[in-house]
């Protein structure tokens, strides 16, 4: 059995890592309870664990161990004073004599897994041979991540971001796609949280941001965009590695871009950290003329007083709140972020506007920059090109 905590990312983001690490040691004791001596859990990584279930009679004693941890997993849980509810997706893959080595097994039950992620999570579901070539992860994940960097599988998707008073582009945001050679083109859901469990993560960014400053070359070197910038996700696993930001001057450096031209887009739990390597670390990126943009701003762990000790350029309005404008709490919810931002002489960037309503909620109540459907879609650079020339942009 493979069981993966669902949306766990999620809750480290809103408790922060105190409390998301007591979660899994809740949830080892919790699978401990649900199965016999005999039968062995073992934690694989991030929040992921395993179940080896010795001597069972058949998959009807494989589903009632399943439907145990469902629902050990489902009762609330009080960590640091704070009330947790967390699910779990568990893939079930049955012994034969098919399987040579134990890492098939344990590939099959994490690609039942993720078919159990994919039809809603916080279920079970066995493997059959149709999950071998669908859109799950495979267990193989790290090699597959380094084969995808290393043979240009990775794309980046770019999303114009636009100044709302007079519907000029300022910029984009870089949104990675992967080209994977047997499932197609992957989204980022598909393959991103994954790789924050590990390292492989800090792969991606590196290759993001240096993919992202070459596209902004090529555009100079045309001619196009010298005031443009643009925006780049990174995963707080940056935040602890030492040569961040000796790689982040290089990567400028060989592309001739200019730091002003870079926006990095951090997670509210990357600035909640608040300890001397992350603040140092975070200084020394806007020093360096780089700005920063907290993503997805009220989705994760916010805290007023994390904005007054970090200086940041701007805020992101996640696109669900765009979407429940039209309520008057969602207007209101929206409107309580642009004055907590201004406050702090922080500009607002607003994701997934979709609508012409949207757009004027938005510039009415002070926004300065959104990005969205209504705009422009994640474009090729080829599109992206053309939609700088169909836009009028010029280098002036």
């Amino acid at each position: 059995m493979f069981i993966d905590v669902d949306h766990f990312k999620l809750a480290n983001d809103r408790y922060g890592h105190i409390v998301a690490d007591q979660l899994l040691a809740v949830t080892a004791r919790r699978l401990e309870r649900c199965v016999r001596s005999v039968d062995v859990v073992a934690r694989i990584g991030g929040d992921e664990f395993a179940i080896l279930l010795n001597a069972i009679g058949g998959i009807s004693d494989a589903n009632e161990v399943a439907d145990r941890i469902g629902l050990e997993m489902r009762q609330p849980v009080t960590i640091e004073e704070q009330e947790v509810r967390a699910s779990a997706s568990c893939g079930i893959a049955m012994s034969s004599l098919a399987y040579e080595r134990p890492e098939d097994i344990l590939r099959d039950a994490d690609a039942a897994m993720y078919a159990a992620k994919t039809a809603g999570r916080a279920r079970s579901v066995v493997f059959d041979a149709s999950m071998a070539t669908d859109g799950s992860v495979s267990f193989d994940f790290a090699a597959e991540v380094q084969q995808a960097i290393e043979c240009r599988e990775l794309r980046i998707a770019y999303q114009p971001i636009l100044r709302l008073l007079d519907m000029t582009i300022v910029g984009f945001e870089a949104l990675v796609r992967w080209q994977q050679p047997r499932r197609g083109l992957l989204q980022p859901a598909q393959f991103i949280p994954k790789a924050e469990e590990s390292d492989l993560v800090v792969a991606i960014d590196h290759w993001m941001i240096r993919e992202a400053c070459r596209q902004l070359a090529d555009w100079h070197a045309q001619g196009i965009g010298p005031r443009l910038q643009m925006s780049v996700n990174i995963s707080s696993k940056e935040f602890s590695r030492a040569d961040f930001l000796g790689d982040l001057r290089q990567i400028l450096g060989s592309a001739g871009v200019a730091p002003r031209q870079l926006r990095l887009e951090i997670t509210e739990s990357a600035i909640m950290e608040r300890s001397e390597q992350v603040s140092s670390l975070l200084a020394a990126i806007r020093a360096l003329g780089v700005e920063l943009d907290v993503d997805d701003f009220g989705t994760g762990y916010s805290s007023l007083g994390a904005l007054q000790h970090t200086a940041v350029d701007a805020l992101k309005i996640d696109s669900s709140f765009v979407a429940r404008m039209a309520s008057p709490n969602g207007a209101k919810l929206v409107d309580t972020v642009m004055i907590l931002a201004h406050k702090f002489d922080i500009v607002v960037i607003a994701e997934g506007i979709e609508t012409a309503e949207q757009l004027a909620r938005l510039t009415t109540l002070g926004c300065e920059f959104g990005q969205g459907f209504l705009f422009a879609p994640p474009l090729d650079s080829a599109a992206a090109g053309r939609f700088l020339a169909e836009s009028g942009y010029t280098a002036a």
